[in-house]
């Protein structure tokens, strides 16, 4: 695959990201002037997506909207969920999952971040002693995100995408993003942390839970609290 091509897509994108907006098929096409046909978008599309994913970014391939529908394809909810822990995402909550990852999409602030690495490496693999960083989702509906991180420094984190069990590494960073829950406008980073062990088979018995989810056995990942954005249940902003 053309790795300049792939920068310049991630270009787009992330202008996209930072004006808060959609782009078409046809439109991205153009934009890369017609380089990339808008029926073999999928391909080029899926790899972006798929190496935001490695780094813990969030998916920008779900800027990527048909014209008529003005929501990604079908490949976003299959391949690109499946990546992102969820293989087997059902239609009814397509609508959602894009919601909520577009919202992550725009709001997400280190793009410049990622696009510097990732024309310094261009595509290169990460050496071991590189570190990575992670962003880890929590739903205020099923979970109190904001009392658990007000209360604990040191916490446990459902990990649902186990591929990466072997990739999390002790001292990682981490960032702690708290979706909307319901109540547009609220979803953000509101922490910043670093990974202290390696991931590990737990059913947590936390009360913060509001259904049973955390309960299930599943992955576990350790991290340290360092920085923390959550001022009574407010995100604030770094300069």
């Amino acid at each position: 695959m053309n790795e300049k091509l792939l920068v310049r897509l991630k270009e787009i994108l992330i202008d996209c990201a930072k004006k808060h907006t959609v782009i078409e098929y046809g439109q991205l096409s153009k934009a890369l002037n017609g380089a990339i046909p808008p029926i073999k978008l999928n391909e080029p599309l899926g790899e972006v997506s798929y190496r935001c994913i490695q780094k813990g970014f969030p998916p920008l391939s779900v800027l990527v909207v048909n014209r008529d529908t003005q929501r990604p394809g079908e490949g976003f909810f299959t391949w690109v969920a499946a990546q992102m822990g969820y293989p087997d995402l059902p239609g009814s909550e397509w609508e959602n999952f894009f919601q909520e990852q577009f919202e992550n999409v725009i709001n997400f602030d280190n793009w410049d971040e990622f696009l510097q690495s990732y024309q310094k490496n261009q595509g290169k693999k990460l050496t071991e002693a590189q570190k990575n960083t992670w962003i880890f989702q929590g739903n205020p509906i099923h979970f109190r995100i904001n009392d658990y991180l007000s209360e604990n420094t040191n916490i446990i984190w459902n990990l649902k995408q186990e591929h990466y069990q072997n990739k999390i590494k002790i001292g990682d960073t981490v960032y702690i993003w708290r979706s909307d829950g319901g109540q547009k406008g609220t979803g953000g980073v509101i922490a910043k942390g670093k990974i202290t062990g390696v991931p590990f088979l737990n059913n947590d018995p936390s009360p913060y839970w509001n259904n049973t989810e955390g309960l299930e056995l599943t992955l576990k990942v350790p991290i340290e609290i360092k920085d923390s954005l959550l001022v009574e249940g407010f995100i604030t902003r770094q300069e």
